[in-house]
């Protein structure tokens, strides 16, 4: 039976006073679908040991864990529009995206698990790149994401099938062959891949993190295990898998209504399903503009801190008209866990409010809190939505996550 406990939410989550547990630590021996993904560089986790040609996972040496801590991080969508490609082309042909990401590198490399939503797929050059409305993106912007400290990649999207079965897989080799310690969640290569549960160890946590698509723009799977799709039995049957082998649970929705600043039905009526069975944090994507942060509760007593959407990283849209300049604004989620002997909470809760920023055809995303007047006036988004100002924006986010002090220049 999962213990239950109180802790801390601070900044945003004052409104939310109360807590949340995760599960109690249990064994994994014997859990032969299950998947250890150890990053070393960020965690002091004692090695795992593979028993047997089963692969069986042995107990945990958690002589360090009794009192660990686990600093999650999660950034929304990496929108890859032509124009966002296009800024980042070197004269050689390749592309550099590291300046993407200089300006909220210091909050995802001050992380344990630090996860975006890579929502374009990653073919590369070879197969030509792309913009809306079917992606493919240089595999040169998941270097840049490994070197801000990105070591999870969600890539269930309604993207994903956009140039076929041949650029799943390349993305696939590519994260496998160029950054085999990065977690990739959402794409398959084969049925057995398929049903594994990707479980992360950190500082002696055991995380498992969910990562599922409402669908695929109506482009059928030429294979039905390619893409992790979101169907009610699908998502009970992996959460219970993780209640039982996992002591926090983390599920990562691609769901919801685009450009709405409130969660749907849908997402809601999900959202109550994974509380039900076990999920302890919900980080959403897709509706590429912010949505509100709520505990859950289930009719089983369960409760679950919920992310609705994070909104857009990055984005270079076509589109023009009134409410676009919500586009631009997104949040890094921070959440903290901590491990008391067998319980895990979480701690402390946040959101850092983010502004992408378009100025003379490159693109930056500046914490809100370091944005100026004078940035908003340069702001090119404008040109698409003249009631961008800066102004404008923080009164978005406080009206979608309120109780959030901004500093501002």
């Amino acid at each position: 039976m999962k213990k239950k406990c109180l802790s801390l939410i601070l900044g945003i989550m004052l409104v939310l006073s109360l807590g949340s547990c995760g599960k109690e630590s249990v064994t994994t021996s014997g859990c032969a679908e299950q998947e250890m993904v150890k990053d070393d560089t960020t965690s002091s986790t004692p090695k795992v040991k593979r028993e047997d040609s089963a692969s069986k996972l042995a107990d945990i040496d958690s002589n360090e864990g009794n009192h660990a801590e686990v600093k999650i991080v999660m950034i929304g969508d990496i929108l890859l529009h032509e124009p966002v490609m296009a800024a980042f082309l070197q004269e050689d042909g390749s592309y550099d995206f590291s300046a993407l990401f200089d300006d909220t590198r210091a909050l995802s490399q001050n992380s344990d698990l630090a996860i975006l939503n890579q929502e374009t797929i990653l073919g590369g050059s070879e197969l030509g790149v792309s913009g809306y409305p079917a992606f493919n993106s240089p595999q040169e912007v998941g270097d840049a994401e490994v070197d801000a400290g990105y070591n999870t990649i969600l890539s269930a999207t309604n993207h994903a099938l956009d140039r076929g079965e041949g650029a799943i897989r390349k993305d696939i080799s590519y994260w496998k062959e160029k950054h085999p310690d990065v977690t990739l969640l959402g794409l398959h290569e084969d049925e057995a891949d398929a049903e594994k549960i990707r479980v992360v160890e950190k500082n002696g946590i055991r995380i498992a993190i969910l990562n599922y698509t409402y669908g695929t723009n109506g482009i059928a799977e030429p294979e039905d295990y390619l893409v992790d799709d979101l169907t009610e039995e699908k998502a009970m049957r992996e959460l219970d898998w993780a209640e039982e082998n996992a002591d926090f649970t983390i599920v990562c929705p691609h769901w919801g209504t685009e450009y709405q600043l409130e969660e749907s039905e849908y997402q809601r009526k999900y959202a109550k399903l994974f509380t039900e069975h076990g999920a302890d944090l919900i980080l959403g994507a897709h509706p590429h503009v912010i949505q509100p942060i709520e505990w859950v509760e289930s009719e089983n007593g369960n409760r679950c801190l919920c992310y609705y959407s994070v909104g857009n990283f990055v984005t270079g849209t076509s589109d023009s008209g009134a409410g676009i300049m919500n586009r631009v604004i997104s949040g890094m989620a921070e959440v903290t866990l901590h491990k008391d002997e067998d319980q895990v909470c979480i701690e402390h809760a946040d959101i850092h409010p983010l502004v992408c920023h378009w100025e003379n055809g490159s693109y930056r995303v500046i914490p809100l809190e370091h944005y100026s007047e004078e940035l908003a006036e340069k702001n090119e988004i404008k040109y698409r939505d003249p009631s961008f100002s800066l102004d404008s924006v923080k009164l978005t986010v406080d009206s979608v996550w309120p109780n959030q002090e901004f500093k501002g220049e």
